[in-house]
């Protein structure tokens, strides 16, 4: 029987990773494409330690990895930092909804209870396992 893997999710919080490529974009901007080793520099840990951390921001779609290159800030954390709009908290507010969703895990969570009330932690936690 083969066995279906769960969707993947960010170990990190939406909150750290946004500090988190905030610092990178204070170092290197928006276009510069920094290797796991530029980063570690950044935090003053080593590249390994920098792996989960580095995982949740790509999966928020904060960082963005070109092969070959390494990564760069991405154009939503961008929108998200310096919105272009004159609302500055709705264009935060729509750019935090859009990280919110890509990962594949709470994606499927707005998509079922769009609109709704989430269940109380330990039925959410069920169904979450369940993805």
């Amino acid at each position: 029987m083969k066995r279906t893997r769960s969707a993947t999710h960010p170990v990190y919080s939406i909150e750290f990773c946004l500090d988190y490529t905030e610092k990178i974009y204070k170092n290197y901007g928006a276009q510069y494409y920094a290797s796991r080793e530029d980063l570690a520099t950044i935090f003053n840990q080593s590249s390994a330690a920098q792996q989960q951390k580095i995982s949740s921001c790509v999966q928020y779609g904060m960082l963005e990895l070109k092969s070959g290159d390494g990564y760069r800030v991405s154009d939503l954390f961008t929108k998200y930092y310096r919105p272009s709009t004159s609302d500055i908290e709705i264009g935060r507010r729509e750019s935090l909804l859009e990280m919110f969703k890509n990962p594949t895990v709470y994606q499927s969570i707005v998509e079922m209870f769009d609109g709704n009330i989430l269940p109380a932690e330990r039925p959410l936690s069920n169904i979450l396992f369940q993805l």
